[in-house]
C-alpha cells in the first residue's frame, strides 16, 4: 500500500465493509485508521507470511482511551539517560511498550472496532491468535482461512481463545484452507499419492452457546472423532448447521473416518435445532440400542451429506 493510503481515505467515515489483501495492510498507521472507522462492520485481512511482531504492530498506533494515564516518561522517544556510555547504551523501546501495556491495563484497543461483527483472517493460526487477542468487539461471524495442517498447540490455543473472548456472542464459525494448502493437496491427488489425513481436535471448543453454524473444510486435517462430537454437543446446543469436511478422502491404509452413527445420534439429541449435517461417517459401527432408540430421532434434521 502507498504511504499516503490512509490520508486518501481519512474522511471515508461511512465505510461498513473493508478488505485489505495487499502488502502493507498491517502497518500501524493502517491499523489506527481501520480501528477509527465508526461504521465498520466487516473486516477481511491477510496475515500470510507475516511475523507475529508485524501482526502486533498493527495495533501499535491505537491510542489509549480516556480513563487511562500515559506518563510522558513512558512514551518519550528520548532514551539517553546519561547513565550509560555509547558502548553500553540500552534500547528501552521494548521495555516502554511493556510498561505502557501495564499502565493502560493491556486494553489500548478497547473502544476500537466498535461496530465490527464480522471478521475474516487469512494466514497461520499463530498469527490469527495474536490478532484476535486485541479484538474486543462482540463478533458474531468469524471466518478463518488457515494453513493446513495447523500446528497442534497453536490450534488448541486458538480454539480456547475463541471460546474465551467470543463464546457468548459468536454465531458462525467457518474454517477453510489457504490456496497454498489446497494446491499441495491438488499435487498429491494428481500424482496419485495417498490422500493425507491428520487429526483436527475440536475438544478445546468448550463454550459456544450461541453458535448456530460451524463449517470446517480442510484438505488434510479431516480426522474428527466421536469425542470431538461429544464436546460440540455439550458446547454448542444451539447448532443449526454443522459441516465437518464432508468431502474428505481417507487413505486406504488407515481405518477410514472415526465418526460413528452413535456419536451422530448423541449430537442430534443434544442439538434440537440442528437441520443440516455434513460429515464422513463409518456407518458400519453402531449399537442396536442407539439405532433403535426414538430418543435418537430428530424432528429438525432436513439435510444430510
Amino acid at each position: 500500500l502507498p504511504e499516503s493510503f490512509t490520508q486518501h481515505f481519512d474522511h471515508q467515515h461511512s465505510l461498513e465493509k473493508l478488505s485489505l489483501m495487499a502488502p502493507g495492510a498491517l502497518a500501524p498507521a493502517v491499523g489506527q485508521w481501520i480501528a477509527s472507522l465508526p461504521e465498520l462492520k466487516s473486516l477481511r485481512l491477510d496475515l500470510t507470511g507475516r511475523s507475529t511482531i508485524a501482526v502486533e504492530g498493527f495495533f501499535d498506533e491505537l491510542l489509549p482511551r480516556s480513563g487511562y494515564s500515559t506518563p510522558s516518561s513512558i512514551t518519550s522517544t528520548d532514551h539517553d539517560s546519561g547513565v550509560f556510555s555509547d558502548d553500553d547504551e540500552v534500547d528501552f523501546s521494548l521495555i516502554r511498550k511493556s510498561v505502557l501495556r501495564l499502565v493502560t491495563g493491556d486494553s489500548k484497543s478497547n473502544g476500537s472496532f466498535i461496530k465490527m461483527r464480522r471478521l475474516q483472517l487469512i494466514g497461520d493460526v499463530a498469527n490469527i491468535a495474536v490478532f484476535l487477542k486485541h479484538i474486543t468487539s462482540p463478533l458474531t461471524q468469524l471466518e478463518l482461512v488457515i494453513e493446513d495442517p495447523p500446528d497442534r498447540a497453536d490450534w488448541h490455543d486458538l480454539s480456547a481463545l475463541i471460546c474465551e473472548k467470543f463464546g457468548d456472542c459468536l454465531q458462525s464459525l467457518k474454517v477453510s484452507a489457504t490456496a497454498s494448502s489446497r494446491f499441495a493437496d491438488l499435487v498429491r491427488s494428481t500424482s496419485r499419492a495417498e490422500p493425507a489425513a491428520s487429526r483436527l481436535s475440536l475438544e478445546q471448543l468448550s463454550y459456544l452457546p450461541s453458535l448456530k453454524r460451524l463449517e470446517i473444510d480442510l484438505p488434510e486435517s479431516v480426522v474428527v472423532t466421536d469425542k470431538d462430537l461429544q464436546c460440540l454437543a455439550k458446547a454448542c446446543p444451539s447448532l443449526e448447521v454443522l459441516k465437518l469436511c464432508p468431502l474428505a478422502c481417507f487413505p486406504t491404509a488407515t481405518r477410514g473416518p472415526k465418526l460413528t452413527l452413535d456419536s451422530i445420534a448423541r449430537l442430534v439429541s443434544s442439538c434440537p435445532k440442528l437441520h443440516t449435517l455434513g460429515a464422513v461417517i463409518d456407518a458400519k459401527n453402531g449399537s442396536k440400542d442407539i439405532l433403535s432408540s426414538p430418543l435418537a430421532s430428530s424432528k429438525s434434521l432436513l439435510r444430510l451429506h
